[in-house]
């Protein structure tokens, strides 16, 4: 253990020559040092190896200062300055290979190469907040799903015997801790694009890229060529792997991190019109990163439309919507970020009826929904609903009319954009707006979510109204009250308005 401030870093160090390679393993978000084990006994016995638990993992004990990027990559820095490290391979898994980065550059003199395993390389700005946000409403509501879909995520196949080591170093994480990384996280891609490219360039170092073939999170065919902008760099795919292949496949890790730190790590010279041409290739990569983050959710729910339609990658789901309560519940969850406790579902959709036969009700509900998804064609839809005792999450991305409308409504009301576009968008918005297809799906939640949808529409159309009166802009104004009339903020308001600009048009023209 290593003294820290008011905490204490544990870490194990496989000391065999100061003179041969040390290996610096440096483990991801929500695991331990303990991910290494089996990949250690695969790597060249002559290789120091360093193994740690960041803060708030593993056996670390927790200080009570918030734990910020800079605060992970000290107490590394603080590690390496102890043992007196040097010829230092930087191996990071995940969310440890971006700490590797950041070490990199402020233990330059001391590190010969770094290696990174499923580290994303490009996070286009705001990409990732719903999935942040789930992450952090997850772990505060129901722990222990969290960890159900990390271990349903990170490995390829999921088998008991890889969950178990997922779920262990789940278990062992600080909840709180782990909120301050994510904090960090959310703020640093709500402000910028996140990009480590000019990071490894401006480091000058061998470096290896690792990732697995059924990644979920990095386009595999986009990662490898992305290895080709870096500088004396080299990129494979572990067949068959998932995201976290070092549990995987180890023997097949190892052997290709042995060869690396072996083998001649001589950067092949690039002539400039190689250069030129890496400039260009640079260019593509990133713009075909950026629209492989674009394509749409696969699993898309169609409710403000008067046939309510559910499809996954582009296919319907069908079945039996209308029985069981299968599109409130469903619609629901959705509303609430794709996770919801057993308790809130019988307080909102259930409060009519007993406790006991509430919860009957709802296993009932939860296992006729679940039967929806299980008879659909495609095996990757059967197990996207995942139920436990307390909740129950919907483990994909979602696209839905709804939230998507709600969102638009809530950019309207703060005025951003120029006077000409928020009404247009106004005019689009009732268009789109049929509360009666909402009312058919029941429930006095959406009821409540109508009502506030019509008062939210109805004040931006009166702030909206003033503010294009205040311009003179006649048209526009009659166009939002001509739209306006089924969410006007009190009846007759349109009626009223409309009246009362055409009154002062025509004193204007007797002038």
């Amino acid at each position: 253990m290593l003294a820290i401030e008011d905490y204490r870093l544990y870490y194990n160090y496989r000391f065999i020559d100061s003179d041969h390679p040390t290996l610096f393993l440096i483990h991801g978000l929500s695991q331990d040092s303990e991910l290494w084990n089996t990949f250690i006994s695969y790597i060249d016995p002559s290789f120091n190896v360093v193994t740690y638990d960041f803060s708030g993992h593993g056996q670390t004990t927790q200080s009570t200062g918030r734990v910020t990027f800079k605060w992970l990559i000290r107490e590394a820095v603080t590690l390496i300055h102890k043992l007196h490290l040097k010829h230092i391979h930087l191996i990071g898994n995940y969310f440890g290979g971006l700490l590797a980065v950041w070490i990199a550059e402020r233990c330059i003199d001391k590190v010969d190469s770094l290696s990174l395993f499923s580290t994303p390389f490009f996070v286009p700005k705001g990409s990732f907040k719903q999935e942040l946000r789930y992450m952090g409403h997850l772990i505060q509501t129901d722990r222990p799903m969290l960890g159900k879909v990390f271990a349903m995520r990170a490995v390829h196949p999921a088998t008991p015997a890889k969950s178990k080591y997922i779920l262990r170093s789940f278990h062992h994480m600080s909840t709180r801790i782990f909120l301050d990384i994510l904090t960090e996280c959310e703020r640093a891609n709500d402000f910028f694009e996140f990009a480590v490219l000019d990071n490894l360039q401006a480091l000058h170092l061998p470096i290896l890229f690792l990732y697995g073939e059924y990644d979920n999170l990095m386009p595999q065919n986009l990662a490898i060529a992305f290895t080709a902008m870096v500088p004396n760099s080299r990129g494979f795919v572990i067949p068959g792997a998932g995201r976290h292949f070092v549990i995987d496949d180890p023997p097949a890790t190892a052997n290709l991190v042995n060869k690396f730190i072996l083998e001649d790590q001589s950067p092949v010279p690039m002539t400039p019109m190689y250069e030129n041409y890496m400039d260009h290739f640079k260019k593509v990569i990133m713009e075909g990163y950026r629209q492989s983050l674009q394509k749409p959710c696969a699993l898309q729910i169609q409710v403000m439309s008067k046939d309510f339609r559910v499809t996954w990658k582009g296919l319907p789901v069908e079945g039996t919507w209308n029985q069981r309560h299968a599109k409130e519940l469903l619609l629901f969850l959705v509303m609430n970020g794709g996770t919801v406790t057993r308790d809130q579902i019988i307080d909102i959709l259930i409060p009519e009826v007993p406790v006991v036969q509430a919860k009957s009700r709802l296993r009932v509900a939860l296992a006729h929904l679940n039967k929806l998804f299980r008879e659909h064609s495609d095996p990757s839809l059967r197990h996207i609903l995942i139920i436990s005792r307390t909740a129950i999450t919907l483990n994909t991305e979602v696209s839905c009319d709804l939230t998507e409308f709600l969102e638009s409504v809530e950019q309207l009301k703060k005025g951003a954009a120029s006077l000409s576009d928020q009404a247009k968008e106004f005019v689009h918005l009732t268009e789109l707006y049929h509360p009666e297809f909402l009312v058919s799906l029941g429930g006095e939640w959406l009821n409540a979510c109508i009502e506030q949808l019509d008062r939210d529409l109805g004040l931006a159309m009166r702030e909206l109204i003033q503010q294009l009166q205040n311009e003179g802009l006649n048209a526009m104004t009659r166009s939002v009250l001509s739209a306006g009339k089924n969410v006007e903020p009190y009846e007759g308001f349109c009626e009223d308005t409309m009246r009362l600009q055409n009154h002062g048009k025509n004193l204007k023209n007797a002038k």
